[in-house]
């Protein structure tokens, strides 16, 4: 049961860790807070079941495609409504307006397809590893997800373009002063970002069925993810992992509801815990800092004596 609840858990840890690994690109780069993209990641799944179910398309075509889609339609939702909200004073206008396309594409998802699950019937072969079982569908996400998210981790650490991307998130202004195309590059960050959404999508489509109103789910656990993560790429895979295996452990010993709940805390505990650990070492530098010039303050006031 052990080796089962491990195997799952990677398979959709690694969703998870592309999933955030969007939503960090998209935070991280351009400061955007974007509350739909859970709802891309739907989207991306929704355009999988199409291919397959309507157009009799090979999954992975429709993996591909999906991609794309989430991608160029991410773009239209940028230019009209995320790029006005980035440029304005704080974050509440970009939650706003991505809750409410959240809202927006949950209802679309459910008059396009209805509210029960869709999943699809394509025969899939299995692999006995210990006592579980894994899937064709999952290896292959498996791979892809943190072959991709090593990938960006690589191109963003050691690449002059992930230098130039890393320079518009940090210092804007100076991005721009040396020719820069800032704007185009945030926008370009936003598709990246929301196309690997739709890829994860699209993978989990292969063997998890699809639900609209999961967008709201999977942006909480991208939120989550990402933050403590601290928005690194390399992070994200590791801490995506463990999300994933603690959901499915608990899921076993306290069912589906219970353990989405029970991981969602503990994870929201922890980084609690580590912002309130930060805190007080702050505060102890702060203190030790001023005793230090108290102490100097002093000696000089004898000097001078």
């Amino acid at each position: 049961m052990m080796m089962q609840s491990l195997l799952s858990g990677i398979a959709i840890g690694s969703l998870y860790v592309l999933m955030s690994l969007g939503f960090t690109i998209q935070l991280g780069i351009a400061n955007i807070v974007n509350a739909a993209h859970g709802a891309f990641m739907v989207a991306g799944m929704y355009v999988v079941y199409y291919c397959v179910s309507r157009l009799g398309w090979n999954p992975y075509a429709g993996v591909l495609l999906s991609t794309v889609v989430v991608g160029v339609g991410s773009l239209v939702v940028y230019k009209l409504v995320m790029e006005s909200a980035r440029k304005a004073t704080g974050d509440r206008y970009q939650l706003l307006y991505s809750m409410l396309l959240l809202t927006a594409l949950s209802v679309l998802f459910q008059l396009l397809f209805g509210g029960e699950l869709r999943g699809l019937n394509e025969p899939v072969r299995s692999w006995r590893i210990g006592n579980g079982v894994i899937t064709d569908p999952q290896i292959i996400a498996i791979v892809v997800a943190n072959t991709v998210a090593f990938g960006f981790y690589c191109v963003f650490r050691f690449t002059t373009v992930g230098k130039i991307l890393r320079i518009c998130g940090k210092y804007e202004q100076g991005a721009k002063s040396i020719g820069v195309p800032v704007e185009a590059v945030f926008a370009g960050v936003f598709v990246l970002g929301s196309a690997l959404a739709g890829l994860a999508g699209g993978l989990a489509m292969t063997y998890l069925p699809a639900q609209p109103y999961e967008g709201l789910d999977f942006v909480v656990i991208a939120f989550i993810v990402s933050i403590a993560a601290r928005l690194d790429f390399l992070a994200s895979i590791g801490v995506g992992l463990l999300y994933g295996v603690s959901q499915t452990v608990l899921n076993d010993v306290a069912g589906p509801g219970t353990a989405a709940v029970l991981t969602l805390s503990i994870f929201l505990v922890l980084l609690g815990a580590e912002h309130m650990i930060a805190t007080a070492r702050d505060v102890g530098r702060r203190g030790r800092f001023a005793q230090r010039l108290l102490r100097r303050s002093s000696d000089a006031s004898g000097v001078a004596r």
